[in-house]
């Protein structure tokens, strides 16, 4: 069996540097050598793969559980192993205890994915598996925090963003500055406290469309956006006028509520 930090040190020795080689194919993927026994892939900004030469596997999504995040794990990661997601949480699907001489097999047991999550590939040992049951709250938190956002743009009752009962990294986002932000302690607590920000809506619509707040513009979907032009729209004029949202259709409902859990939950590693 060929194992991760073989397949990695063989990348690196294809190339003219030793220590660090893009990957061709996979936008923003790299592979740096971090030490003599120690090889890293890097997506974005986040080493998703630690190997080591004894053939321990460290996975990490740096806290941006997505699609990209998945693929680049599932595609270099170890052999018979393979992310997955079940009723929203991201999940590790292997083979199990295995000998030394293991080939790709179907999966045959499962672990709760956390950052850190370390797999042997000389023993099949998992070790630092999440807690699906504490990921599971998490997102019915993240739900139940959305759900009450909605119904308060629907009843007017949310006001005018960017308003005065603004965070201050919500509303600098929203007006495209830049303040140091806390990390996921700035967006956890909201939800805890059930702090209504007006302009994380702001966030959340200019994450998924391109230019809707100038007025007139009807703006340019981007990839893999949550809004059509009429969701959108709708969010854009109730944030403009503090006005109660109107979805006289009613399919904006699904869209904007998918679109602020999606935002949410990727800043916090939870799963939307």
């Amino acid at each position: 069996m060929v194992t991760v930090y073989e397949t990695f040190a063989e990348i690196l020795n294809a190339g003219r540097n030793p220590a660090r080689r893009t990957i061709k194919g996979p936008r923003a993927t790299y592979v740096t050598r971090k030490g003599p026994d120690l090889i890293a892939l890097t997506y974005q900004t986040t080493e998703v793969i630690i190997a080591r030469e004894d053939g321990r596997v460290i996975l990490d999504s740096g806290g941006w559980k997505t699609v990209t995040t998945k693929a680049r794990i599932n595609e270099y990661g170890p052999c018979g192993y393979s992310l997955g997601q079940h009723k929203g949480i991201w999940t590790l699907y292997g083979p199990g205890p295995v000998a030394p001489s293991i080939t790709c097999t179907p999966a045959a047991k499962s672990w709760p994915f956390a950052d850190g999550i370390m797999i042997n590939e000389t023993t099949g040992r998992v070790s630092n598996y999440g807690d699906s049951r504490k990921d599971l709250a998490q997102r019915k938190i993240l739900k139940k925090y959305v759900d009450k956002y909605y119904t308060a743009m629907v009843n007017g009752d949310l006001g005018i963003a960017p308003g005065p009962g603004d965070c201050l990294f919500c509303l600098c986002g929203a007006q495209g500055g830049t303040v140091e932000d806390p990390g996921s302690s700035h967006l956890g607590s909201h939800l805890e406290e059930v702090y209504l920000v007006p302009s994380l809506g702001i966030n959340v619509l200019k994450e998924g469309y391109v230019d809707v707040l100038k007025e007139g513009s009807k703006g340019q979907p981007t990839v893999g956006t949550s809004l059509s032009r009429y969701a959108a729209y709708a969010l854009q004029e109730t944030l403009r006028t503090g006005e109660p949202l109107q979805d006289p259709i009613g399919i904006g409902r699904r869209q904007i509520k998918r679109a602020f859990m999606k935002y949410i939950g990727a800043r916090l590693g939870i799963v939307a």
